[in-house]
């Protein structure tokens, strides 16, 4: 890939923006905006709208209600809708939209044929774009007989070959096995960065989101969750649903009351209490790295129910309840059915109360009712 001259990108911005189809609510009054040259991922499951939202951005779908600006220009609000030609914007779409009757290079240089521009500048940025992913050498191919990275990589030619104002890609690597997935998504981030772009890119995969993203907007339910940069949303997810959707750890329900927290399904007693010493029905959430194994100090004890080779760890699923199992990564292998002393750091647990609160956690004195143990 190679370097070119980063130009002036201007941010999104996107204000109580409503859509519904039919009695079908999509987007609920979602407000985000976006820094020039950042990147954010719009994160979510099936169905929560970030299709939705991306489409709206994009001129694709009016809205009912609300406002999107892209550069300090007003493009959708009551009364006013400029479609996808007017906001100069890049796309890259899920299954790449490549016309097999063109060329690789006639499919590059098709936004440009659109705008008017002349046929001896339509050349030069199609060679830019092409050598910037690395593809100059398939000028001439049909895109039926590239392999689906170097698909991708013509879309993103495609994409960026009018130097957009803003940067759309929709599940742009969902057609792709994981190892390529990952090697593309790095290659996707620097291109971007290199370029000085603005990005928003939708994904329903938070190991992409955390590849490519500077922030990442979790959406569900038509509504935003939260929006924060990677490692903050892993951290500190704002609720329990979104750290179910990230897998961030083991949930278990229960109840905070003076002895600790008692879990639901099998009464176990586990040794912490909110800092607020809130007492009621809440959510646990015991990350992997709060997972400490054979520590000076013991939390009780958890049984080994199964252990699977990875090549560079061994993934062990630890019961630290009867009902409850949690697969942390480990050097060392352990035998099924043996039993290991756990100790569970509080710094790293989050919990939220049925209301929704979170929750800060710490450990209870020492008493004689630590992690009650698995072992029968």
């Amino acid at each position: 890939m190679t370097n070119r001259t980063k130009h002036n990108t201007l941010p999104l911005s996107i204000d109580k923006v409503v859509k519904s189809f039919g009695e079908n609510r999509a987007l609920n009054g979602i407000s985000l905006s976006l820094e020039p040259g950042n990147i954010l991922a719009l994160l979510g499951p099936s169905g929560c709208g970030k299709t939705t939202l991306l489409r709206c951005i994009a001129g694709l779908l009016p809205i009912d209600s609300g406002d999107v600006q892209i550069g300090g220009q007003l493009m959708n609000a009551v009364g006013l809708y400029r479609p996808p030609e007017a906001r100069e914007l890049g796309m890259v779409f899920q299954d790449y939209a490549l016309w097999p009757h063109m060329t690789v290079a006639e499919n590059v240089a098709f936004p440009l044929q659109m705008r008017g521009i002349s046929k001896a500048e339509r050349s030069e940025k199609v060679k830019w774009a092409l050598t910037t992913v690395g593809l100059f050498e398939f000028a001439d191919r049909s895109p039926d007989t590239l392999s689906g990275g170097q698909q991708q990589r013509v879309a993103m030619a495609r994409a960026i070959v009018a130097e957009p104002k803003l940067l759309l890609m929709d599940e742009p690597l969902s057609n792709l096995d994981k190892g390529l997935r990952e090697t593309l998504a790095v290659d996707i981030r620097q291109l971007i960065k290199e370029l000085g772009l603005s990005a928003v890119f939708v994904t329903h995969d938070q190991h992409e989101a955390f590849a490519m993203a500077d922030q990442i907007a979790v959406l569900q339910n038509g509504e935003l969750h939260q929006i924060a940069t990677p490692q903050a949303l892993y951290d500190f997810p704002a609720n329990a649903g979104i750290a179910r959707f990230l897998d961030s750890g083991l949930l278990i329900q229960g109840e905070f009351t003076e002895h600790g927290f008692l879990c639901r399904d099998d009464d176990t007693l586990l040794p912490f209490e909110a800092t607020t010493r809130f007492h009621g029905n809440s959510e646990l959430l015991i990350p992997r790295r709060a997972i400490q194994l054979n520590g000076q100090n013991t939390d009780g004890m958890a049984r080994v129910q199964q252990v699977v080779f990875q090549g560079e760890f061994y993934a062990l699923h630890l019961a630290l309840t009867p009902s409850h199992t949690l697969v942390i990564r480990h050097s060392e292998s352990h035998k099924a059915g043996s039993d290991l002393a756990v100790e569970i750091d509080p710094h790293y647990l989050r919990a939220w109360s049925e209301k929704g609160e979170t929750l800060a956690i710490r450990r209870l004195a020492r008493t004689s009712s630590p992690v009650r143990a698995v072992i029968k």
